[in-house]
């Protein structure tokens, strides 16, 4: 939905599941992306293996505690592998009761990176035989793992100038408008969260579509609604329309007072249009008042 419908979703999937979508080879690099104790665990023990190989020491006293450390970690190694759920599982028959030493570590390793990377293959392999029955596979084929992510997740550092670009303004408001002017100003200096946060509040989407692809709808900068809102800016709050992508914005007098009021908006008033449901207390509340 989000390549054919050009939108993009906040999905936070590792890398290793995006190339595997696009039959991408795996590494151990892989395994921090979503298991990083036992990413570390292994580069770990790799690294002081192969520095004892390859002798890269300047003094036997260097070597020698490399050498008990190696040892000390692999006192209680078995060979074994802890999965996603939390179950330890054998990566050979008899396992459990197999030492890790230093003549088999390498193996080791092999073995239990072989594991972590092919650990859900099944669901993963389920998962993308969805997506081609929807995306063309060949398709999929052309990208690399970061092009597919970007095109459905969207870039992660947000544009403001290209936001602005693909921005429309109602007849009574004006690029030129001073209070519009310091919205830019102000959009701009927010950080890439806030900047995530902005969006959501006016858009329902965390970021913005992918460079190359065209916004499905515009931006709208509107006037806030109502004769108070008007004469009294300040004491208002802005309000966002996301099936629409727009925004009333009071015409607020001093660049301090839209980002308190933006800021407060972003962080507070998180529901979408006609999402939000009272809770029954509150429905109670406001009959009783009624």
């Amino acid at each position: 939905m989000a390549i054919r419908s050009k939108i993009t979703l906040d999905l936070a999937f590792p890398s290793f599941l995006w190339k595997l979508l696009v039959r991408e080879q795996l590494t151990e690099l892989d395994i921090k992306s979503f298991d990083l104790p036992t990413a570390n665990f292994i580069t770990h023990l790799g690294n002081l293996y192969n520095s004892l190989n390859e002798n890269v020491f300047d003094s036997n006293v260097k070597k020698e505690s490399v050498l008990q450390e190696l040892l000390s970690l692999l006192q209680d190694l078995s060979w074994t592998a802890t999965r996603c759920d939390g179950r330890t599982v054998e990566l050979v028959n008899g396992g459990k009761d197999k030492p890790v030493t230093l003549d088999n570590l390498q193996s080791y390793l092999l073995m239990l990176t072989e594991y972590k990377i092919n650990e859900n293959i099944t669901a993963i392999e389920t998962f993308r035989s969805g997506l081609v029955s929807v995306i063309p596979e060949e398709a999929l084929l052309l990208m690399n793992w970061d092009e597919l992510q970007t095109i459905i997740c969207g870039t992660k550092t947000i544009d403001i100038d290209r936001l602005c670009e693909n921005t429309e303004y109602d007849d009574d408001v004006s690029a030129e408008d001073a209070h519009i002017i310091l919205f830019w100003e102000v959009l701009r200096e927010f950080s890439e969260a806030d900047k995530s946060k902005f969006l959501r509040f006016v858009w329902a989407r965390p970021t913005l579509p992918p460079k190359g692809v065209e916004f499905p709808q515009k931006f709208k900068m509107q006037s806030a609604v109502g004769d108070d809102a008007t004469d009294k800016p300040d004491t208002y709050l802005p309000k966002a329309h996301t099936c629409f992508f727009s925004i009333n914005l009071p015409k607020y007098t001093a660049k301090a007072v839209m980002r308190e009021k933006l800021i407060y908006a972003i962080n507070n008033c998180t529901e979408m249009d006609a999402d939000f449901r009272l809770q029954d207390a509150d429905v109670n509340g406001w009959n009783n008042i009624m």
